[in-house]
């Protein structure tokens, strides 16, 4: 190769070089948008930039217009990335908005689409719902759960699913051993798992609502005082967006909304947990118990789901179960039998296999807990075979998700649960009446 060309190739070579780290170091659009907490007027909406120092939304119909603006500082940047929420309101029930983005001044080619939801009413409606979504980085493996870890495609054919919104139920992510010495270590583990692509697809698919379990709130089986809950609490806000969190005096991952016929009381079973052995051991907490109670007894709503990291109604104390909290779970169903609170669903997650329980209780309904896991973590059914409250047919030890479709006229209306496989099939089906919750 004579003397020129071999400069030639250098100088392509730099110049490669250089185009390539421009690209990686320009403003970019990296995950998202995904729609959040949603009502008939407001909607808030997710997205993760990098390199950016302003972001600008606009959101409009053809008979309103919203713009919001973020500006980015260094000091919020963790590798370049960013996690933005915006919040826009005055908005008209049931419109399809369009929603543009500007990253430092450049438009972002695509234009996506944003609905607002009506709250009132008995039309049909269907959510997903599951948990456990561990990914594996780098050729990380578990090392405190044995077994294969499912493929991250289960997001993508989940993202093709039907439904008006998600509801995740706790261990979201898995934060690796030794993340949680660092704050900075817990957000890019969080952003690690908002760029894939998969994950990004089920994202912008839906609206998403959340709860936490041990493993997206500090380390392995965890309580409140792990030492950095204020940092959980701080990462879950920057990537997830519910109504709101506890109240002014308890702070926390729980809240409640509702939608159409149904309401939604979402728990957070670690920020206040201590150990089942401790004195007055509580999962909950009495400040978290008070606002639950209070929160039930004003619901008008046909159909209460309470949803909790770890199992609430399982009578066999093996691994985290609320029946290691014995007092405070006797106080939860107490209250909902004292106080006749009608339409109760539990929804829980954790287990690494599904069931569905059904509780009987003296002189009033049946109590029916769906456990819905793992979406992509391994599976563990050894130990749990005989629950003598499991409905027939409902154990699964694979790769799933649920979904569950609220539908009929009032004199019929039922909850259909469904639990599908990661080939998208449904495995097994169960209906619920109105009429039996009461």
């Amino acid at each position: 190769m004579s003397l020129i060309r071999i400069q030639l190739f250098f100088v392509v070579l730099l110049s490669l070089a250089a185009f390539q780290t421009s690209q990686a170091q320009r403003p970019q659009l990296v995950a998202g948008p995904a729609q959040m907490h949603t009502t008939d007027s407001t909607v808030s909406i997710w997205l993760m930039v990098k390199n950016a120092s302003v972001v600008y939304a606009s959101l409009e119909s053809k008979v309103v217009r919203k713009s919001d603006e973020r500006r980015i500082f260094d000091s919020e940047k963790v590798n370049g990335y960013t996690p933005v929420i915006f919040e826009f309101g005055g908005l008209i029930p049931e419109m399809l908005y369009q929603l543009r983005i500007w990253i430092d001044g450049k438009p972002v080619n695509q234009v996506f689409d944003i609905k607002t939801v009506k709250l009132e009413g008995e039309k049909p409606f269907t959510f997903l719902t599951g948990s456990c979504a561990f990914q594996a980085f780098g050729g990380m493996k578990m090392t405190y759960i044995t077994g294969k870890i499912g493929s991250r495609n289960i997001l993508s054919r989940m993202a093709k699913e039907p439904g008006d919104f998600m509801l995740w139920l706790g261990d979201n992510i898995y934060y690796y051993p030794g993340d949680e010495k660092r704050y900075e270590l817990m957000m890019r583990r969080w952003i690690q798992n908002r760029k894939t692509r998969q994950m990004d697809e089920l994202m912008r698919s839906r609206i998403h609502y959340n709860i936490w379990d041990d493993h997206d709130y500090g380390p392995d089986n965890c309580y409140s005082d792990w030492g950095h809950g204020d940092w959980a609490m701080e990462i879950n806000g920057k990537f997830w967006h519910n109504p709101y969190y506890g109240t002014e005096e308890a702070p926390g991952n729980y809240c409640n909304f509702r939608y159409r016929d149904a309401e939604f009381f979402l728990l957070d079973n670690r920020r206040f947990r201590t150990p089942e052995n401790s004195e007055n051991p509580a999962m909950y907490g009495q400040a978290q118990m008070k606002w639950l109670q209070e929160k039930l007894k004003a619901s008008t709503a046909r159909f209460k789901f309470i949803s909790g990291g770890s199992q609430m109604t399982s009578p066999i104390l093996k691994g985290e179960n609320y029946a290691g909290y014995p007092t405070e779970q006797a106080q939860m169903l107490d209250f909902l039998k004292k106080e006749n609170i009608t339409g109760i669903i539990l929804l829980t997650g954790d287990k690494h296999f599904t069931e569905l329980i059904k509780t009987e209780r003296a002189g009033t309904y049946p109590i029916y807990e769906l456990t819905c896991s793992p979406i992509t973590s391994p599976t563990t059914p050894w130990g749990y075979k005989n629950n003598p409250d499991r409905v027939d047919g409902t154990f699964l030890a694979k790769y799933n998700w649920g979904r569950i479709s609220i539908r009929g006229s009032e004199e019929e209306r039922h909850c259909l649960i469904e639990i599908i496989d990661k080939d998208g099939n449904v495995v097994w089906d169960y209906t619920i009446k109105a009429s039996e919750l009461r």
